[in-house]
């Protein structure tokens, strides 16, 4: 009797409002998975080629920055060649090489081949040539130094032929620039007379100085003449070599 009374009892009190809406939520099922965990991203290691692509980026961008000049000496900077000045001083390296060659081979081989009795004259034709084409102010100094290295190389009749080689070079180049117009035909006629001016001047210094005879003066003409005939193809090499470059003066 007792236990009933108490379940009557219990029936009776009214509900907690709290175990009422505990009560009343739908209970999530049991069937449903959860969601599984995210796996930590793993970081991509850097190849070697991104590294040193990055590192190149880093330099280039440290060189196009603003950098003060660096302290040179004058004469480093004077040493700084545009592309027409190299081609200049290419052009009078070649020009002095070729009147080298020209020594040379009258040296060591047309020397020996005479055709009655007289032989050319190369190296000094080399030059003339030279002197002519350059003008009087450019070719005069070329042939002044170009008359030393000839008297110092051994085959030079003597000193004197610096002024025989010099003053003929620039007379004729000063003459050609007055009255002709610059082309082939001038240069080669004005190389011509600078040619026999030179041989006639060397016989007349070596008869004075009683170093040949008077009968002798038939030689020193037919070597200007073959001096003269062997300008011709010379000519040709010497004015593709002073195309470089361009021309320093005007006529």
């Amino acid at each position: 009797l007792r236990s009933n009374a108490m379940a009557e009892n219990r029936k009776r009190r009214p509900e907690d409002p709290r175990q009422a809406r505990s009560q009343s939520r739908p209970r999530p099922s049991s069937q449903k998975k959860a969601a599984p965990a995210r796996r930590p991203r793993r970081r991509k290691k850097t190849s070697f080629l991104r590294a040193l692509a990055d590192r190149i980026t880093r330099l280039r961008a440290e060189r196009s920055e603003f950098r003060p000049d660096s302290q040179e000496s004058a004469f480093l900077k004077s040493l700084h060649f545009t592309q027409q000045q190299r081609m200049r001083l290419l052009r009078w390296v070649l020009l002095s090489l070729t009147c080298i060659l020209c020594l040379v081979i009258q040296d060591c081989v047309l020397s020996r081949t005479r055709l009655f009795g007289a032989t050319t004259d190369l190296g000094v034709a080399a030059i003339l040539l030279v002197t002519i084409m350059e003008g009087s102010e450019v070719g005069g100094i070329f042939a002044l130094l170009a008359s030393v290295v000839y008297h110092y190389s051994g085959s030079a009749p003597g000193p004197y032929c610096v002024v025989l080689i010099t003053i003929p070079g620039i007379l004729c180049a000063l003459f050609r620039q007055k009255f002709w117009r610059r082309g082939t035909t001038s240069n080669l006629l004005c190389s011509f007379i600078a040619m026999f001016i030179y041989e006639i001047g060397l016989f007349l210094t070596a008869l004075f100085m009683g170093l040949t005879r008077l009968d002798r003066f038939q030689y020193f003409v037919l070597t200007a003449l073959y001096s003269t005939v062997v300008m011709i193809p010379l000519y040709q090499l010497i004015y593709r070599i002073g195309k470089m470059g361009g021309h320093v003066w005007k006529d």
